[in-house]
């Protein structure tokens, strides 16, 4: 009877052992789950950590530094690292994963859309005259022509026997590479050195304005009744214009990707398309996608 009972007493206390293992497991494994892991937090109040890079287009180095700046304030425990070396330059890294977001300020060629572009921006240049210019339209090649030194009389366009008074930015402004890029390279010429230089939009409007032989160009937001936005190829200088394509001195900022972005990556992007990421782009002159 005694040996009975000690068997008894032994299998029940190796069951009881059992049950609290089982317990003890199952609890430990309630905690795993629901551990948040870096780099993986997306959820409204989570903590966001880690690290990214994009890489690409000189002329979004700005507007994205920015952005990422307004995004670390926001999230201490983040790095984001932006560098610059043109948009051609974006590619490789991006399809080996060296940098999780690509920056390219123009449309993808067809060898190059084994990526994705997503926009995030776009970029107006308005080609700006007096308001006592007549000209009032000019081509793209006619605006190379100008910058390059090769027309240099209002007459040769249409308008007075004046000689040309043409302005430009400084030569490291973003808004000088985007003129270079859009309107001067397509013509394989270069800004002649005798180009006047002023280092802000707002002294070009300014001196065109005054001046009825100057022409010039700064970010499309500036344009205003002070001077005439000239037609280019014959459409209007109009943000609704610069957002339907139609107007040829912009081009997009694109963020690119190999493969959807995830974790940080997303939430970034998700940022740069919030209404406050938006402001940040409207705020450097560019045009939101909103």
């Amino acid at each position: 009877m005694k040996k009975g009972m000690k068997k008894l007493l032994t299998v029940a206390f190796v069951g009881l052992l059992a049950v609290g293992i089982v317990g003890c497991g199952g609890a430990s494994n309630e905690g795993t789950n629901n551990e948040q892991k870096p780099n993986q937090q997306t959820g409204q109040g989570e903590q966001l950590s880690g690290s990214i890079t994009l890489v690409g287009s000189d002329s979004m180095q700005n507007v994205v530094g920015l952005l990422a700046e307004k995004f670390e304030e926001k999230n201490p425990e983040v790095k984001i690292e932006v560098q610059g070396g043109g948009s051609g330059a974006s590619f490789e890294p991006v399809r080996t994963g060296v940098a999780q977001l690509g920056l390219v300020s123009r449309k993808l060629k067809d060898e190059e859309k084994d990526v994705t572009a997503l926009e995030i921006a776009k970029d107006g240049i308005a080609i700006v005259v007096n308001k006592n210019n007549p000209v009032g339209d000019l081509t793209k090649e006619q605006i190379a022509k100008i910058y390059a030194g090769e027309i240099t009389n209002w007459k040769e366009l249409g308008g007075a026997d004046k000689k040309i008074n043409v302005i430009a930015r400084e030569a490291g402004s973003g808004t000088t590479g985007a003129f270079e890029d859009i309107i001067m390279k397509k013509s394989d010429k270069e800004i002649a050195a005798s180009v006047q230089r002023i280092n802000q939009s707002e002294g070009i409007r300014a001196t065109v304005a005054k001046s009825e032989e100057a022409i010039g160009f700064f970010s499309l937001y500036l344009a205003d009744d002070s001077v005439k936005a000239l037609k280019v190829e014959g459409v209007d200088a109009t943000e609704e214009n610069v957002k339907n394509g139609t107007y040829p001195v912009s081009r997009p900022f694109n963020y690119t990707y190999k493969t959807a972005p995830e974790g940080l990556a997303k939430a970034f992007v998700d940022f740069t398309l919030s209404d406050e990421g938006q402001a940040i782009v409207k705020e450097e002159g560019l045009i939101s996608t909103k």
